[in-house]
């Protein structure tokens, strides 16, 4: 999540998913709650920069998230992400057990950071 500036990446419990249901009514409180206004979906692009079955996969989720929660979605290059979320938690010397329970959420700011820094640089700022 970003701040309402958006100016800098937060990032959030992980949401565990179960029925589609019950993730659409998590999702919604999260959004109510938060007042977020888009969401960001990180997309698995390969090494190459081409989009596999996964990718295709969250571009279909994304599509049907959107028509349901009636917030515009994005979608954001992941690669690589996770590593770097675990060299940022390796330097604060976790232990590997906290670091796996934190590193995907440090990863989906990371993916954030990226989407806030484009809207910076192309704000002039």
């Amino acid at each position: 999540m970003s701040d309402g500036l958006g100016l800098a990446a937060h990032p959030l419990p992980v949401l565990v998913r179960g029925a589609a249901e019950a993730d659409l009514a998590t999702l919604r409180t999260v959004i109510e709650e938060r007042d977020i206004h888009r969401i960001v979906l990180g997309l698995p692009l390969d090494m190459t920069g081409d989009e596999g079955a996964m990718a295709k996969e969250v571009r279909l989720y994304g599509t049907a998230l959107q028509a349901q929660i009636g917030l515009p979605v994005a979608y954001e290059d992941e690669r690589l992400t996770t590593d770097e979320a675990e060299a940022r938690l390796k330097e604060q010397g976790l232990r590997p057990s906290d670091r796996k329970r934190r590193r995907d959420s440090l990863a989906a700011a990371i993916i954030l950071e990226g989407v806030l820094a484009r809207q910076q640089g192309s704000d002039g700022t």
